[in-house]
């Protein structure tokens, strides 16, 4: 009985060993392709996703997010006191306008080559918005980000992400784009299907990695776009913020939201604030 305990035991190990082996062969064969031709290995993300023509005709989103940080991350980020928050926002695929309206409390932000500016609300809010809408607004506009003027691809490599063997393509953006110009982004593909299962992000200012795990993706006028997005502190897999995507509309002319926001607004009053 124990020698058959035995054998059962080294053949299921032996196939979970086989299922590992052929995913990390998937990963090591389509990262050598990818980083051989790294603009069809783009053609080939952003078709997972509905498509570069598809996708270029929606240059603005408006979202309703249930936004949740976990307790002990609540006062190291400082964003919303309660914890879970309902935002309405409203976004610039370009990254040049983010509306946000937290609490009843309405927050525009702009985005441009001289920084970022924001206006609304409780003094020191303004700053935190404008740092969550500007990075959530990026991640839920990817992958199609990678359309965007001042995009460098690096390196393509196999990578482990949450388990999984992924497709790890990484990218540098202008600071025009991102806003910092020292973050790196690593796009974790599906090896399989490359379709986008999460990013890794090098945020300089803050000299702080984190992942972000895209557990669902919505179908939005045939666009694919991250639905529910759990992010975590790298190496430790430590999760403390989850973005959970309830609605969204994808628009190709500026919402209302966004028609008295930047970069046309006259910033030269004291209604408009520089983000530091």
């Amino acid at each position: 009985m124990k020698r058959a305990a035995v054998g059962l035991v080294v053949v299921v190990v032996g196939l979970l060993t086989g299922c590992r082996t052929a995913a990390r062969h998937a990963a090591l064969f389509e990262a050598a392709a990818c980083n051989s031709d790294k603009a069809a290995c783009v053609e080939r993300l952003l078709d997972a996703h509905g498509g570069r023509e598809r996708a270029l005709k929606f240059r603005y989103a408006t979202y309703t997010l249930r936004d949740h940080w976990d307790e002990g991350a609540r006062s190291l980020a400082m964003p919303w006191p309660e914890g879970t928050t309902d935002i309405q926002m409203a976004s610039d695929r370009l990254g040049y306008g983010v509306h946000l309206a937290l609490g009843g409390t309405p927050y525009v932000l702009g985005v441009d080559a001289q920084g970022a500016w924001a206006t609304g609300g409780k003094k020191g809010l303004p700053t935190v918005a404008a740092r969550y809408g500007a990075g959530t607004s990026f991640v839920l506009s990817l992958p199609f980000r990678l359309l965007d003027p001042g995009t460098r691809l690096v390196e393509a490599k196999a990578a482990r992400f949450q388990g999984k063997d992924t497709v790890a393509l990484e990218v540098v953006w202008a600071s025009d784009v991102a806003r910092t110009p020292g973050d790196r982004w690593l796009l974790h593909i599906n090896p399989h299907d490359y379709a986008l299962d999460g990013v890794t992000y090098y945020a300089a200012e803050y000299k702080l990695t984190v992942d972000v795990r895209f557990d669902a993706l919505l179908n939005v006028g045939g666009v694919l776009i991250p639905s529910y997005a759990v992010v975590s502190l790298w190496p430790l897999a430590l999760r403390f913020h989850v973005v959970e995507l309830l609605s969204a509309q994808l628009h190709t002319t500026p919402p209302e939201a966004l028609k008295a926001g930047p970069p046309d607004a006259d910033r030269a009053g004291e209604k408009w604030k520089p983000v530091r």
